[in-house]
């Protein structure tokens, strides 16, 4: 069976289901959580509209307190493990399209989540699908697992290994996989210096929203006066 082939046919398909997934906002909102949306409204409905993709197709689903899920096929006492997560980082401002459209140009898809990690999860989705409809007999179980908050701290996989098996093996198509393969873990450092000459001294500065986001802007307070720095600056430029 040519896979490659199998998946060029479902390549329309595939951007619209990824442009809809896009389409949710699906960003931590704290101050808008419930005990039932535990992330906020918008993670738990992208949650909930992959795993209706999966009752849809026929495959064993399971919603996990609205904070993870999985879509699974296949029986067996093991499980091929698939992570994936349907929340996304801030949009941020300066972009050139709707974040949350899937504009197509150039070729390209861009959107909020659209490498990190909404692509690679509904790439993993149709692959399911694709095996599944070759009628392939399975001796594994493989899931499709599903988190909510792994850009702000992975509680959403805590609750979900709580309640569900760790899987056999496993591997987590993230961003440009194959080079990002596993979750490796993060480090959130806090770096302070005080300025001991007045002149030129940094007041404040501020850069992004998030520690796991590349900044769209950047401002920094100073003493110095701008023409007396100027020169500084360009040279620097």
């Amino acid at each position: 069976m040519n896979w490659k082939q199998e998946a060029l046919k479902r390549e329309a398909q595939l951007i619209q289901d990824l442009q809809q997934l896009i389409a949710i906002p699906s960003v931590l909102d704290e101050d808008a959580a419930t005990p039932d949306a535990p992330f906020g409204p918008e993670p738990k409905r992208a949650l909930e509209w992959l795993l209706e993709q999966g009752r849809q197709e026929g495959f064993v689903v399971k919603n996990i307190d609205n904070r993870a899920g999985h879509i699974e096929m296949g029986k067996g006492d093991d499980i091929i493990g698939i992570l994936c997560h349907v929340d996304v980082v801030p949009a941020g401002g300066n972009w050139s399209t709707h974040p949350f459209e899937g504009t197509i140009s150039d070729g390209k898809l861009f959107g909020r989540g659209a490498i990190d990690d909404k692509g690679p999860t509904i790439a993993a989705w149709h692959a399911m699908k694709i095996v599944k409809d070759s009628g392939r007999k399975f001796n594994k179980r493989v899931r499709l697992i599903i988190g909510t908050d792994e850009e702000s701290g992975f509680r959403c996989m805590d609750r979900y290994f709580e309640k569900e098996e760790m899987p056999t093996l496993g591997f987590a198509p993230d961003a440009d996989f194959p080079i990002i393969n596993a979750e490796k873990g993060i480090a959130t450092l806090v770096f302070k210096q005080r300025a001991e000459a007045p002149d030129g001294q940094l007041l404040r500065f501020q850069s992004g929203n998030r520690t796991n986001m590349v900044p769209d802007y950047a401002e920094a307070h100073i003493t110095a006066r701008i023409e007396e720095i100027g020169e500084q600056y360009r040279t620097f430029l």
